[in-house]
């Protein structure tokens, strides 16, 4: 293990009061940080200075991608790590995920996962040099604790076939995934499903739920009738919130979404012949097509609803739909504050 006297503490850093030591290469072997009884341990070796750094070279003129991959893993307490400047291609290997995240709580104890993304790259597509590499999520998550992702700098997940970018599909993951910029410092993180999958959520036919999006910019993009965030193709999603906090704490945070699902699914919601169930919109903007709201009314829906802490407004789809033609871009936008109000684009 290389040490480093001298490193810009992250926003995990300053909110938890602690300082990071440990810094450890991703060239030199797939990483796994475990957090058992309180401790540290990095591939499988016991780490006493705690909370973690990972990056690709310790020669930081070097940016070459690497294949190796991380695991994160808190079994109860809390495990803080940071990803920098971290550049993984998996080559297209069937469902390798580039980074996993799980956090298992037990009756008698909790596990959070704090994990910051600071310029943070993973590509996870099918190779098409390769028979049978169909790819997988370029970030998982699991477990029934929480995981919490800090974006800071500019953060990509690509995804390949029949997987999300940012994958937290309901079969594996019970908890919740939250995602913020607390520090406000213009953190990014843009998530392409591969065929099937949502952008953020979960992979093809699989239940994406528990996604909370705090603060931040965030951009989801579903293929193959995935949703933007929700669920893959064919499957619904539940407990989606947008800046969905507590009152006086982060409500005061508006994250800036765009999320666009394929092929008849929704941007925030069920993949294509999914629905969504037990949504929390708090400060936000909705943007989506006509042809999308004509999709969710042939199937049921008549009403799209924003709840915040202070109050609940509706927009009826049919009244959404007589104001403009079948391509155009709408925008729901709704804080605290205001109104909502409907711009055409």
């Amino acid at each position: 293990m290389t040490m480093v006297t001298s490193i810009a503490a992250p926003a995990f850093a300053d909110a938890y009061g602690i300082a990071l030591y440990g810094t450890h290469y991703l060239d030199q072997g797939n990483i796994t940080v475990e957090v058992r009884g309180g401790q540290y341990y990095v591939s499988d070796v016991l780490d006493d200075d705690g909370p973690v750094i990972i990056k690709n070279h310790e020669d930081e003129s070097d940016t070459t991608s690497v294949s190796n991959t991380i695991t994160i893993h808190a079994e109860d307490g809390e495990a803080n790590v940071t990803l920098k400047d971290v550049d993984i291609v998996t080559n297209g290997e069937a469902n390798k995920s580039g980074i996993t995240v799980k956090a298992d709580k037990t009756k008698t104890a909790t596990a959070t996962v704090n994990v910051t993304l600071d310029n943070v790259t993973v590509d996870a597509r099918e190779d098409a040099s390769s028979e049978g590499a169909t790819g997988g999520a370029g970030m998982t998550i699991q477990g029934n604790g929480v995981v919490n992702i800090e974006l800071d700098g500019k953060n990509e997940l690509l995804a390949g076939d029949g997987h999300a970018g940012l994958e937290k599909n309901r079969t594996e993951s019970v908890g919740s995934l939250n995602i913020n910029d607390s520090n406000e410092d213009g953190g990014t993180v843009t998530a392409n499903g591969g065929d099937g999958g949502a952008g953020i959520g979960g992979g093809k036919g699989d239940m994406g739920s528990g996604l909370y999006i705090l603060n931040g910019t965030v951009n989801a993009y579903g293929k193959g009738g995935g949703a933007g965030i929700g669920g893959g193709d064919g499957a619904g999603a539940h407990m989606v919130g947008l800046n969905a906090g507590v009152p006086g704490v982060n409500d005061a945070y508006e994250p800036t979404v765009t999320a666009v699902g394929s092929e008849g699914a929704a941007g925030i919601g069920g993949g294509k012949g999914g629905r969504l169930t037990d949504a929390v919109l708090s400060s936000g903007t909705l943007t989506g097509t006509m042809e999308t709201l004509e999709y969710l009314q042939a199937h049921g829906a008549q009403t799209i609803v924003f709840t915040t802490s202070q109050r609940t407004s509706s927009f009826q789809i049919s009244d959404l739909l007589a104001l403009a033609d079948e391509g155009d871009v709408f925008y729901l936008t709704h804080t605290e504050a205001n109104e909502p109000t409907l711009l055409e684009g």
